[in-house]
């Protein structure tokens, strides 16, 4: 009440705000922020250097909330009014491209993090000098972006440029020296150089034990990294050691109800093998237990505790037990998973889909050690449910958005915001608000996204067909399956084990005219994958002889794939096969039996998927398209004429930055020419007959008549070379 200047009550806002941002008192923190901000308006107009702190403050709020990307915008604007109003090359916005960095990093974006992070040092060390102290920040982050790209000899070379740095600049009683030795510590440890990582975590843990005593959150974070050091040297008992020193320091300073806590004792229940099994299995239910209450039963960590209570059952035999917690992290994860890549753009939905969903693989181990059919029913299920998840997803979203401007692509945009929102809110768990508080909010905002996605699916009847496709089971697929037709559906499993991940394949078999599917478990997956390799080089090789080399091995891959139940496929007309990994690349048609007959020849028709949802999509209603379209044999040597066309090229699929234009040479294909000739005669020949028939080879053969001629046709037949460019591309 006594301070009369508005500038100074702006400021002691923004740096109360700021305090309550560090304590977790979010409500406060938004409040002191949003009225800072309006009275800096209110003498300042919109755009300031005090304005940027706010803008800046606000970001850091919406971060610590779980919503990153909401924390990119504001620390983008925050860098925008810094760049007009001190210039591009003040401290200050090297500040903000540290700090937008460190949301890329989060967000999965760690190119543009890596260069952000580089363009902040830059500036730092031009205005400030190399070794002047901001610049260990933005270097920390360009550590972190380059170990998240493997580029693990260029993350120790900025380690030891950052001890460097942070030896020069901070004095000796300071617990900030220990940062660069753990940094170190991480980056030796992934070059497997592992005494040299050692001895960088021993003189971190020393610095910190001197500084801040050895019962400190410091010192739990070196103890964390001691345990991935130990984890990667395969130290068990270094690793309990390590957790069981966490788990003290978390007690003595009153955070036995934070998730860490929880986190220690179900890792000590993982790992510590030479405890009593029933006091084990005691720490597993009492750290999720502990975990739930603090994060929510749908929270991700969550299911990685289902899951390890899942393995340390089925280490014991008690199978039934593995399967039910491993159900129960499936259900977590792929909630989780389809919530937040439904709020990703294409490019951080695809780098976000890279991570493993353990819970269906443990389903069908667990599956695979018995005959229960009920289990061997909901791990099919679950398999269904997650196969090419992500990529049905981003189809019903292109679907739905190819429409700008309707109510369905709207209504799409909508649900992807509110899922955005949801998810940040599940993985961020209750921190600074009352419980009941948190659970009131989870409940409305996941009753806005229900009450939204039944006013998008009854939008518009695509949209229901869209989404039946992408969210069915088992039932929807066996219900779309035609008479007297068998499902195989192929599986990699991987089994983790003390020394690593051990991989099989397995195969989900349904009988023709039966809805119980079997699980049967095949082959080591190295072995076999050696196999399929080498088969396939016999298959490549040009000549004579290799109509004879290849049958031993397609025999014994006959023996190995297909035999271990072929019985359960007797009277079908028709098998539908969903391979996976690298089974995908497997002619199953060229398998030969004992006798030397080929499944072409003696086996039902074989028809492959790439999933079994696929099915559905065979079976819904909907419009037929007419006639063929029969592409092929282009001239690889033709110029684009309209420089738009030009342009496009240029800048989309042969972007500089990855792959120069005229580094692909590609020759002519005749017998291209000849295959859409003869695919078109045999379109002609059918007893149908009466549908248009269209080929184009040659200068015809462009993306532009594809674009133009496709849609509506019945069949499309493209004949021609293709290229891939690698993952920094896609």
């Amino acid at each position: 009440v006594a301070i009369r200047d508005t500038s100074l009550w702006a400021l002691l806002l923004n740096a109360r705000g700021s305090e309550a941002i560090s304590l977790d008192h979010y409500d406060r923190a938004a409040a002191d922020l949003t009225l800072a901000m309006q009275l800096r308006r209110a003498t300042q107009g919109e755009r300031s250097r005090d304005i940027a702190l706010i803008l800046n403050n606000q970001g850091n709020l919406a971060g610590r909330q779980g919503d990153v990307r909401e924390a990119l915008r504001l620390h983008r604007l925050a860098l925008e009014m810094r760049r007009a109003t001190l210039g591009r090359d003040h401290p200050d916005v090297a500040l903000s491209l540290g700090t937008i960095a460190t949301d890329e990093n989060t967000l999965g974006r760690y190119v543009e993090a890596r260069d952000h992070a580089t363009e902040a040092l830059v500036l730092i060390e031009r205005a400030l000098g190399p070794e002047s102290s901001r610049m260990v920040r933005p270097l920390n982050t360009l550590i972190n972006s380059l170990g998240l790209l493997r580029d693990h000899p260029a993350a120790l070379e900025q380690s030891q440029r950052l001890k460097r740095i942070t030896l020069a600049a901070t004095p000796p009683g300071s617990v900030a020296r220990a940062l660069p030795y753990r940094q170190l510590a991480l980056a030796y440890a992934r070059l497997q150089r592992d005494a040299e990582a050692q001895a960088q975590l021993d003189t971190a843990r020393a610095i910190v034990e001197r500084t801040v005593g050895p019962h400190s959150l410091e010192m739990a974070g070196v103890l964390w990294r001691q345990v991935n050091i130990s984890e990667a040297r395969q130290d068990t008992a270094g690793l309990v050691k390590a957790m069981r020193e966490a788990r003290t320091i978390y007690q003595k300073l009153g955070v036995g109800d934070a998730s860490e806590t929880h986190g220690v004792t179900l890792r000590l229940a993982l790992f510590d093998q030479r405890r009593d099994t029933s006091e084990v299995f005691r720490d597993f239910r009492a750290g999720i237990a502990g975990m739930t209450g603090v994060l929510t039963e749908q929270h991700p960590e969550v299911a990685v505790a289902h899951r390890d209570y899942a393995i340390a059952l089925m280490r014991q035999g008690r199978v039934a037990e593995a399967f039910r917690e491993a159900a129960i992290c499936d259900r977590i994860q792929r909630t989780h998973f389809l919530g937040l890549v439904r709020s990703l753009g294409e490019s951080e939905a695809l780098l976000y889909s890279r991570q493993r969903l353990n819970g269906v693989h443990l389903m069908t181990w667990a599956a695979s050690r018995g005959n229960d059919p009920v289990q061997h029913r909901l791990a099919y299920d679950a398999t269904v449910r997650s196969r090419l998840l992500l990529f049905d997803e981003l189809a019903a979203r292109r679907q739905l958005s190819s429409s700008p401007g309707t109510r369905a692509a709207e209504l799409e945009r909508e649900v992807g915001r509110v899922n955005s929102s949801l998810s940040r809110l599940v993985q961020r768990g209750a921190a600074g608000e009352l419980r009941d508080t948190y659970d009131q909010r989870l409940s409305a905002m996941r009753a806005s996204r229900d009450s939204l996605r039944a006013l998008l699916l009854a939008s518009t009847p695509s949209a229901g067909r869209v989404y039946a496709g992408a969210e069915a089971g088992l039932d929807s697929v066996l219900a779309s399956r035609g008479k007297d037709v068998a499902l195989v559906s192929y599986a990699t499993v991987r089994v983790p084990t003390a020394t690593g991940d051990l991989r099989f394949y397995g195969a989900f078999v349904v009988p023709p005219r039966s809805r119980q599917p079997v699980f049967v478990r095949l082959a080591n997956a190295d072995t076999l994958e050696r196999s399929i390799r080498a088969w396939l080089e016999e298959l490549g090789q040009p000549g004579d002889s290799a109509r004879t080399d290849w049958r031993p091995r397609a025999t014994r891959l006959h023996a190995t794939l297909w035999a271990p139940f072929a019985a359960r496929l007797r009277g079908a007309r028709e098998v539908v096969v969903v391979p996976d990994g690298l089974l995908a690349q497997l002619p199953f048609h060229l398998l030969a039996d004992t006798k030397g007959q080929l499944l072409l020849e003696s086996g039902p028709l074989l028809r492959l998927r790439g999933s079994e949802r696929d099915l559905i999509g065979d079976a819904l209603p909907g419009k037929s398209g007419q006639g063929l379209l029969a592409m092929g044999a282009p001239d690889f040597d033709l110029r684009p004429s309209d420089a738009a066309e030009a342009n496009a090229e240029a800048s989309g699929l042969l972007r500089e930055a990855c792959v120069r234009a005229g580094e692909y040479r590609f020759a002519a294909l005749p017998g291209a020419a000849a295959e859409i000739s003869d695919v078109a005669a045999a379109w002609r020949a059918r007893p149908a007959g009466g549908e248009s028939v269209l080929t184009r080879s040659g200068a015809e053969a462009s993306e532009s008549e594809f674009r133009a001629r496709a849609p509506g046709q019945r069949e499309l037949h493209l004949a021609t070379q293709g290229f891939f460019l690698d993952e920094r591309c896609s």
